[in-house]
């Protein structure tokens, strides 16, 4: 930056005997400070290099400055804001040297209460599965240094309290969100100025990301709590967007009964609000997709509708004057339940979400580019439709499903993979009319050629292609020997057992994923 840049100068220019003007320790804080709000790649490290350099030329010239006080910290807030693996071990060790050099008699190195929150906000942010326990050896600290008076520590404040309650919030475990919940306790109770919205919320999303069985129902008690105290008066902890969305998260995570309507009921109350005038809690995406994320883990029979209708009312509000931020998840979601569901016109509930979905990307939404597990999605859908339906229904869902088999192929955005081939063959051998005409014989067989073409032919597609195709088609497409028995020959899935197929190239295979291709093995 060109902060750092006039920095480099001034020093080079006094080290060159062009000018007296030394960088002191208030130039180096000043590029420290604008190092860690930069968003620069490694700034961080270049703040370390700076200090270090600050330490290596006060070993030659001891009437060069050292780092302080503010300095140190400022290096601490690099770390703590740089994202990096292993970034809050280091604001810690900054912390460590700072009272290493106090030790050692250089007092204008004291860490103070804003030093250990700087290097506590540093655990709460890195992510790491220490970071609750390594915050909380932090506040302990701070809590030994201010009984000792060492320092002239001051107690810990709000911010102690914030940054240890939200360390422990994002370390994923039953045993970590009790202990946000209980560190959130008593902060009402010991700090002045008492936990804020943003602590609650953290607390409330702990307890949905635990995975404890009823875990929604502590994280209903924080929000009831936190909407109690603002209802008294406490407006510092009035609900904001962030506890609503934790809230329905836990109830989408939850697995209770009736999760999905809860979480739904949630967002009414949102809505309820808003148009009461509030602009605290106005739904936005992870709203939207949290609700529809609730429904698809809902075994309503309603529920496809259900979804469907929030996906609606996110499209409406993206294309409106709100445009919130949609994405495929939400789109692959609706569709997988659609396909999932019991109902008899699923296969076009499912082709009309993709094909509202590539409308829309079209439309300069990029995001929303058709993929390969959209367009099986679409034909996994037909493969499960029409066992009841009549031979005009079964031909009209074989077409979507091969109108979307054709359409993958020549995309410019998805490739089909071995799945998408090995789902395109079950669909049309559930669909066809006769299980020996000519039309299943013909797309069947088009189907395995391609995907041999493109080396997708997995132990999926081989599933498919053994129950599909009639016995001589099936020898003929994997060049089966005449001389093989039909025995020896297949593959016998259903009992597991499976017979090896030498004659078939391994390039067959090539573009498989490592995790589901099936190398068969040379026969003995």
């Amino acid at each position: 930056g060109r902060a750092e840049d006039l920095l480099m100068r001034m020093i080079a220019n006094f080290d060159e005997g062009t000018t007296n003007i030394v960088p002191d320790a208030v130039s180096y804080t000043c590029v420290l400070d604008a190092l860690a709000y930069s968003h620069s790649e490694r700034a961080a490290e270049r703040a370390q290099a700076l200090v270090d350099t600050m330490f290596e030329r006060h070993k030659r010239d001891a009437n060069a400055c050292l780092p302080d006080t503010i300095c140190l910290t400022a290096l601490i807030n690099n770390w703590a804001k740089s994202g990096m693996n292993g970034s809050a071990q280091k604001a810690e060790d900054v912390l460590d040297l700072m009272e290493a050099l106090y030790e050692e008699g250089y007092e204008d190195a004291m860490p103070n209460l804003i030093s250990f929150n700087t290097a506590m906000n540093a655990w709460a942010k890195s992510g790491e599965r220490n970071a609750g326990a390594k915050a909380e050896a932090l506040f302990h600290r701070i809590r030994k240094i201010n009984k000792s008076g060492k320092y002239g520590m001051k107690e810990p404040d709000q911010i102690t309290y914030n940054s240890l309650v939200e360390a422990w919030s994002k370390t994923r475990s039953s045993a970590a969100a009790e202990k946000a919940n209980q560190w959130l306790l008593k902060m009402d109770k010991s700090c002045r100025l008492g936990p804020k919205a943003y602590s609650y919320a953290a607390v409330i999303g702990a307890w949905s990301r635990c995975g404890r069985p009823g875990a929604v129902f502590k994280a209903e008690q924080v929000f009831d709590m936190m909407r109690a105290k603002y209802i008294a008066g406490n407006n510092f902890v009035r609900p904001n967007i962030d506890a609503y969305n934790n809230l329905i998260i836990a109830w989408a995570n939850s697995g209770e009964d009736e999760a999905a309507e809860n979480a739904e009921r949630i967002l009414r109350q949102m809505e309820a609000e808003c148009e009461a005038g509030s602009v605290y809690v106005i739904p936005n995406a992870l709203t939207y997709s949290s609700v529809i994320n609730a429904w698809t883990r809902s075994l309503d029979p309603d529920a496809p509708d259900r979804a469907e209708a929030i996906l609606s009312i996110l499209e409406a509000d993206y294309t409106g004057s709100r445009k919130l931020s949609v994405n495929p998840f939400s789109y692959l979601a609706v569709m997988n339940l659609w396909a999932k569901s019991n109902h008899p016109d699923k296969a076009s509930k499912v082709v009309n979400i993709h094909d509202r979905m590539k409308r829309l990307h079209d439309q300069g939404i990029h995001q929303l580019k058709p993929s390969a597990q959209s367009y099986t999605t679409v034909i996994n859908a037909c493969a499960f439709s029409g066992f009841e339906a009549n031979e005009e229904k079964k031909t009209s869902i074989l077409k979507i499903a091969t109108d979307a088999f054709k359409e993958i192929q020549l995309s410019k955005y998805a490739s089909p993979t071995d799945v998408t081939y090995g789902t395109y063959i079950k669909a049309c051998y559930n669909l066809s009319v006769s299980r020996n005409g000519e039309l299943l014989r013909k797309l069947i067989t088009e189907a395995f050629i391609k995907g041999k073409e493109d080396g997708l032919v997995s132990e999926f597609v081989l599933k498919q292609l053994k129950v599909a195709a009639p016995s001589d088609l099936y020898d003929e497409l994997l060049g089966i020997p005449e001389s093989s028995s039909s025995a020896e020959s297949r593959v016998d899935y259903a009992s597991g057992e499976t017979t090896h197929y030498p004659w078939i190239p391994e390039e067959w295979s090539r573009n498989v994923e490592e995790n589901v291709r099936r190398r068969p093995p040379n026969r003995r």
